[in-house]
């Protein structure tokens, strides 16, 4: 028992610095759409994440891509389903930030801890502690106010989809979590690191082929690039320590805890 509390209270840590790194992200994406069209970024985007984090995988923990084969007949359907997922709610998340206010995007992604302890409830059967429930209503508390009060609810560069985009990408991030939490509980010697890189190059692929199919370019004009890049480059290695985080400690933190910590970064 002390060790496994030891093992969260480090993977708690561990989220909370990532987290920190991620509050970076709205101010960047916003600064992105102004460089270069939605497609554009969401593709370079789950791009930069996969490289940097399969870059994690082959040099910085060689054991989270090793033995594949043998791993992933473990949990075949867990596998599959964390590809087609994990990309979401980092393409959504990005597409609500160009689409809708940052703020109201922060206050609907901060729904996600609501998602994710009641699906780990339902679905998982994890025990809601009283501190994690506490923690939650005190966060929906804040969110409320922070969200009603005079001069937040103004209707200027807000748009429903955008808005409603930011629920989606909660509501899939938190099936992401406990995806990632069913895994090590059924299936423990899944490669969730290795996972995650390769959901986010299939979700690139799937944008790249979109921009084909519609004849769109994947580069801002000339005089647009170098800044771009820059900025690209800079949000993929960003965004990119917080995706590995949360799957290696899926297995030593509760989802819920997980969503809670990461839900901050967005009001950092």
């Amino acid at each position: 028992k002390l060790q496994e509390l030891r093992r969260e209270q480090r993977g708690i840590a561990l989220h909370a610095g990532g987290v920190c790194l991620f509050s970076v992200d709205p101010t960047v994406v916003r600064l992105l759409s102004s460089e270069a069209t939605v497609g554009m970024v969401v593709f370079w985007r789950l791009w930069l994440i996969g490289v940097f984090a399969m870059a994690y995988c082959v040099f910085g923990a060689p054991s989270a891509s090793s033995n594949l084969r043998q791993r992933l007949k473990r949990g075949p359907r867990l596998a599959t389903a964390l590809v087609l997922m994990r990309w979401l709610p980092d393409a959504l998340l990005a597409i609500a930030l160009i689409s809708t206010l940052a703020a109201n995007v922060a206050f609907l992604f901060a729904l996600t801890p609501l998602w994710t302890a009641g699906g780990g409830r339902l679905f998982l059967g994890d025990a809601l502690r009283r501190r994690t429930v506490g923690a939650l209503f005190a966060a929906i508390a804040v969110i409320l106010v922070m969200f009603l009060a005079p001069g937040t609810s103004s209707s200027r560069g807000r748009s429903l989809f955008g808005d409603f985009v930011a629920v989606a990408a909660g509501i899939v991030q938190a099936l992401c979590l406990l995806l990632n939490r069913a895994a090590t509980r059924f299936a423990a010697v899944l490669p969730l690191e290795f996972l995650g890189s390769l959901a986010v190059f299939f979700g690139a692929a799937v944008v790249g082929i979109i921009l084909l199919v519609t004849n769109a370019t994947f580069l801002p004009s000339k005089t647009k690039t170098v800044a771009f890049v820059f900025l690209m480059a800079l949000d993929g290695g960003l965004i990119a320590v917080p995706f590995v985080i949360v799957a290696i400690i899926a297995k030593d933190v509760p989802a819920a805890t997980i969503s809670l910590i990461g839900m901050t970064g967005l009001f950092c």
